[in-house]
């Protein structure tokens, strides 16, 4: 992915020393990902390690919001 046409908008923040709030998400399904995506968080990190028990649900959980 080129960085001119999507910009890192959280390693911007940081390099800019801004406060990012984000959320630890164990529920590996795509609502649980898109509800916490659409609230607002700067960062989501999906933990497939004890929830997501076939790679498919960390997949579609990773997909994040349809626009």
């Amino acid at each position: 992915m080129d960085n001119a046409i999507f910009p890192n908008k959280f390693k911007a923040a940081l390099a800019a020393h801004q406060v990012q709030i984000g959320c630890w998400c164990a529920l590996a399904n795509p609502i649980s990902t898109e509800v916490l995506g659409l609230a607002g968080f700067d960062w989501l990190v999906l933990d497939a390690e004890t929830r997501a028990k076939r790679r498919h649900h960390a997949h579609s959980a990773a997909d994040g919001p349809e626009r």
